[in-house]
């Protein structure tokens, strides 16, 4: 995967805006991180002066405040989050990208709404809604995609569908069922390197002896390498 990934070419002056903060936000970290994007406070990518490729992670504190302006109680929001508003645009007016990586509580405000959407400072491109709420808090998921189909275009103005890449559009990813497809792919990898990098051995020439270094024990008895394990395994341990 990680091959794959490297071979895309990256704008120097990339910044992509993450919500959240559970597994799906630490495996989008994972990827960035692996193909050269850089983790930056919120200060610092609000400032949008980077010179190379560069991802926030924007948490409940930083994206929600309350209606009343007193200080958000993290605690209180996620035991019940009306009466709270999102504050994300000043992300969506630096960002090329957004991931949706959080969990939403149907009760708690929208992220980007049809009027947020429609705002003219907005530098969006993509967004990735991984989190896939469809009727949400991001207005812009009208639909969710597939594997095989996973973009859509959204017109800003007019809140519908469009070509992808048209004038003043926003590209959509919205795979309801995203993080099936990493245990597939990763199913996928271990059995080509079975085919490819142990079957050989198994059924041809072991001239490296891999099978004879992988053979735990033969016959009842424990092989040459694994001596050591000999008083464990008579319980002596």
């Amino acid at each position: 995967m990680e091959l794959r990934l490297s071979s895309f070419p990256i704008p120097k002056d990339m910044r992509i805006a993450i919500t959240g903060g559970g597994r799906v936000a630490k495996g989008a970290m994972e990827v960035l991180d692996r193909v050269g994007f850089h983790r930056v406070e919120k200060n610092e990518f609000l400032d949008a002066a980077n010179s190379s490729p560069i991802y926030t992670i924007i948490g409940s504190e930083d994206l929600y405040r309350r209606v009343d302006g007193k200080p958000l109680d993290r605690l209180a929001f996620h035991h019940d989050p009306s009466d709270h508003v999102a504050d994300f645009l000043p992300y969506a007016r630096v960002a090329h990208i957004y991931m949706a990586c959080h969990f939403w509580d149907p009760r708690g405000p929208k992220i980007l709404t049809t009027d947020g959407l429609r705002d003219p400072e907005i530098s969006l491109r993509v967004i990735a809604d991984i989190s896939c709420d469809i009727g949400g808090p991001i207005d812009s998921t009208l639909h969710a995609t597939t594997i095989t189909d996973p973009l859509f275009g959204y017109d800003r103005m007019n809140a519908i569908e469009c070509a992808i890449g048209a004038p003043g559009s926003i590209t959509v990813m919205s795979v309801d069922n995203l993080p099936c497809e990493l245990p597939r792919d990763a199913s996928k990898s271990f059995g080509r390197d079975l085919m490819d990098r142990v079957l050989p051995h198994l059924l041809g020439d072991d001239g490296e002896g891999m099978i004879a270094r992988a053979t735990i024990a033969t016959n009842g008895s424990l092989t040459e390498h694994y001596k050591y394990l000999e008083e464990y395994a008579r319980g002596k341990a």
